[in-house]
């Protein structure tokens, strides 16, 4: 019998009692409930094998064993969360359904608005919103979380679940609310595809002030089974180029989809590395630039015009550079960018989606200080982020040391759910997400 735990929320100190026997009752073999998917879980709540307050318990107390070492959970607001969960009980008792979340624990990256229209949708479909995470991806691969909602502006998404061996969705820019900048997109960090699309169903549609005039009804896949697609792959490139044993890692995955009857065509992307790359940045910093201070942003203006250009400048001055652009230089990328989607769009006339890495190279070793500007790191994931597509990261395998790796899915524009799908059809063939060893402790069922 473990001891109780004791947490302190927004509201004061909260015990949580000891895990009975019961607990993983009738759920999956001898798997720790919080590590199974979110779609299990909400299944084993339905159907009352757990209740919300046993769910939420169980992970507070994997967050007092794990949180330590994972360092993913910033905040907690225990208290309001089991009662919410205690809520959620009884109206399930009283039969009463709060959404296709009703009763799920989950988190949300700290730099989501709790009075958001994305966070208010995830309230009402019945999730228990619980904490702040700055590490969404471990977080859900420790079983702290059943779910993560994160910002991917440049990778942000889809680059922790790459590294963590979890499910990342970006979703097309505009499908979910909550976008005011541009490029980027709130999407979800889970252990399954089921459960990046019940996240999406809940989330897209237009901002709460706008859906008086339209909605959104995002298309079904485009095929039905593996058979039916047909995909073009990339898996290096001289722009980014990627980690030998990573790209062994992917090449088999790919040679196992092909034999699995998946139609592939070794092709680049419609739009260089290096092109995606460079525009994705101009774009990027003009946004990074509006939340400068204004002292900061005067002196970067000053440097970047009494400096004279150079072939040869270093990553500062480059930097200086494009913080200081003017809306005539942001125009010049806007309209590269406008001319890569056309491309896309006509690459998804002849596939229905495109392969590629998600990054380099698989977790590197922790850095107390990274290099912010070494824009190879995230050069996989502009082509999806400056051409507002869908982008999946599902992970497919790991290196030699037991380290993760994704294999990245894009679609075509607002065909997030074909992205999706692809994907799926990708997990039921290769890969899927296999717990940390550090923390998938088996529990005992009773039969």
């Amino acid at each position: 019998m473990c001891a109780s735990h004791t947490f302190t929320g927004g509201g004061g100190a909260v015990k949580v009692e000891p895990a009975q026997d019961s607990l993983t009752w009738g759920l999956n073999g001898m798997i720790e409930p919080a590590l199974l998917p979110a779609t299990e879980l909400l299944a084993a709540l339905r159907e009352r094998r757990i209740s919300s307050r046993e769910l939420l318990e169980n992970q507070l107390r994997r967050i007092e064993r794990h949180n330590r070492k994972l360092n993913a959970l910033l905040s907690l607001d225990a208290e309001r969360a089991l009662a919410d969960a205690d809520v959620a009980d009884q109206a399930r008792a009283r039969g009463r359904d709060l959404g296709p979340l009703h009763g799920l624990p989950m988190t949300l990256k700290q730099e989501i608005e709790g009075a958001s229209d994305a966070v208010t949708r995830l309230r009402a479909a019945g999730a228990i919103v619980f904490g702040r995470t700055t590490g969404s991806a471990a977080g859900v691969a420790g079983g702290l979380t059943a779910l993560e909602l994160g910002v991917d502006l440049a990778g942000s998404v889809r680059r922790p679940a790459h590294f963590s061996g979890v499910y990342g969705l970006k979703p097309s820019w505009g499908a979910v609310p909550g976008h005011d900048a541009d490029m980027s997109a709130i999407g979800p960090l889970a252990r399954g595809v089921d459960d990046l699309e019940l996240v999406l169903d809940v989330l897209a549609g237009p901002d709460d002030s706008e859906a008086i005039a339209w909605s959104l009804e995002l298309p079904p896949p485009r095929a039905d089974w593996l058979g039916d697609y047909r995909v073009a792959v990339w898996l290096d490139d001289p722009a980014a180029p990627v980690d030998p044993e990573m790209r062994g890692v992917l090449r088999s995955a790919v040679d196992a989809l092909a034999s699995a009857g998946l139609e592939l065509v070794e092709r680049p992307a419609p739009v260089p590395l290096s092109d995606a790359r460079r525009v994705h940045r101009a774009l990027l910093m003009g946004i990074y630039c509006s939340g400068m201070a204004e002292g900061a942003f005067a002196a970067l203006k000053h440097l970047a015009a009494t400096t004279p250009h150079s072939e040869d400048e270093d990553e500062a001055m480059r930097r200086a550079r494009l913080l200081t652009q003017t809306k005539r230089d942001w125009s010049a990328a806007d309209e590269e960018r406008r001319a890569m989607r056309e491309r896309w769009a006509e690459l998804f006339l002849e596939f229905d989606a495109f392969l590629c890495p998600v990054a380099p190279h698989a977790a590197p070793a922790h850095n107390p200080t990274p290099d912010l500007d070494d824009w190879d790191e995230v050069a996989w994931s502009d082509y999806a982020s400056a051409a507002y597509l869908p982008a999946v990261s599902v992970p497919v395998g790991t290196t030699e040391s037991r380290l993760p790796v994704g294999l990245q899915v894009i679609g075509p524009y607002l065909e997030d759910r074909t992205a999706l799908d692809v994907a799926r059809r990708v997990s039921e063939i290769v890969g899927g997400f296999e717990a940390p060893a550090a923390v998938a402790q088996a529990a005992t069922v009773r039969a």
